[in-house]
C-alpha cells in the first residue's frame, strides 16, 4: 500500500495503468473478496471476541464519505460497490454495532455519565447512518457509476432505510 492507511490495496494514482484490463481484473478480485468478507460478518464468524479486526467499516467510510472518488471508472466502481456491498449483505451487523448497541446502553444505564457517553455513541452511529443512506442514493443517481454498480447501491440503500426507518421519513416509501 505504499505507506499509506487506505484499506485498499492499489489506487488509481499507481504506476499502473488505471484504464488498463490487469487493474480492472484486480479491482474485480478485490470487489469478490470483499463480498465474502461481508458474507462473514453477516454471519458472524468476525464477532469473536478473539478477532482484533472487528467490522470492516473503514472500506465503507473510504467508498461512501471519500471525497474525490476515483477518476478511473474500475476503481470508482469498485470502491462504492465495495461499500454498497457490506451494507446491502451484512448492514445488520453495522447497523447493530452503530445504532442498537449505544441505544440500549443508553436505555439500560443509570450513571450519568455512562448515560451521556453512549448518547453521544448513539447521536454519532445515527448521524453515520443517515449520511451512508444519503451517500448512496446520491452516488446511484450522480456518481457516474456502471449501471449494476447503481443498482446495488439502491438496494443497499434500502437495506439501510429499512434497518432504520425513523431517520427517512419521505425515503422509506421511495423506491
Amino acid at each position: 500500500m505504499r505507506g499509506s492507511t487506505s484499506p485498499w490495496p492499489f489506487t488509481a494514482d499507481d504506476s499502473e495503468d488505471p484504464s488498463s484490463a490487469t487493474f480492472r481484473q484486480q479491482w474485480e478480485a478485490w470487489v469478490n473478496f470483499s463480498l465474502f468478507k461481508a458474507r462473514c460478518v453477516e454471519a458472524g464468524i468476525l464477532d469473536q471476541p478473539t478477532n482484533p479486526y472487528g467490522l470492516p467499516a473503514d472500506q465503507i467510510v473510504e467508498g461512501l464519505e471519500t471525497d474525490p472518488l476515483p477518476t478511473s471508472q474500475a476503481a470508482r466502481d469498485g470502491k462504492v460497490l465495495i461499500a454498497a456491498q457490506y451494507l446491502a449483505v451484512a448492514g445488520e451487523k453495522f447497523y447493530e454495532r452503530l445504532v442498537l448497541i449505544p441505544r440500549r446502553a443508553f436505555n439500560n444505564n443509570a450513571n450519568t455519565n455512562m448515560k451521556a457517553a453512549a448518547a453521544i455513541a448513539l447521536h454519532r452511529g445515527r448521524a453515520r447512518w443517515s449520511l451512508w443512506a444519503a451517500r448512496l442514493e446520491f452516488l446511484a443517481l450522480h456518481g457516474g457509476l456502471s449501471r449494476p454498480v447503481a443498482e446495488t447501491l439502491q438496494m443497499a440503500r434500502r437495506r439501510v432505510v429499512a434497518l432504520e426507518p425513523v431517520l427517512f421519513p419521505g425515503m422509506a416509501m421511495r423506491r
